[in-house]
């Protein structure tokens, strides 16, 4: 009889002692998975910023039934405009007046002043379209290009012998 009470004991010890642990474990396992998502939400804000800059050449993504896929490519130290951020978890940032998004990490704030180049705001455009194929570098100056993996058909605003301008 007391070895039946003791094994009792023993057997009662043992499932309390794995019931707590696994309590604990449960409770480490989500005070972990709240210090990421803080971590992640700091990262994230610490890349946002209305104006930011390519950290290196990086794809651009589109969104299709809430799922990011790679779409295009962007050369490294492009400026660009962002809108707001969606939610504070998303890491990927919507480009402005496009439907492209950029993922946080391939880029950093923009602080310096930048100067609008305003002289082509008044052209009237030629009577013409550039067609540009898919999977074309498209120079936006000497060291800023953009692929994109979908044709384009964009008014000519410069006519040179060598060059387009849209």
């Amino acid at each position: 009889m007391k070895k039946l009470i003791l094994f009792i004991v023993i057997l009662i010890l043992i499932c309390s002692g794995f019931l707590f642990y696994k309590r604990y474990r449960n409770t480490e396992l989500l005070n972990n998975k709240k210090i990421n998502e803080q971590k992640l939400i700091k990262d994230i804000k610490n890349h946002y910023s209305n104006i930011v800059i390519t950290s290196k050449e990086t794809d651009l993504y589109i969104l299709n039934n809430k799922k990011y896929s790679k779409d295009s490519t962007i050369s490294s130290k492009y400026i660009l405009h962002l809108d707001e951020m969606a939610s504070k978890t998303d890491e990927y940032f919507k480009i402005s007046d496009t439907d492209y998004y950029i993922y946080y990490k391939d880029v950093n704030p923009y602080t310096e002043e930048i100067v609008q180049d305003t002289r082509y705001e008044n052209f009237i455009p030629f009577n013409n379209n550039v067609v540009i194929p898919a999977k074309t570098k498209i120079w936006i100056n000497e060291d800023n290009y953009l692929i994109l993996n979908k044709e384009t058909n964009e008014p000519m605003i410069i006519k040179n012998e060598d060059s387009y301008g849209f």
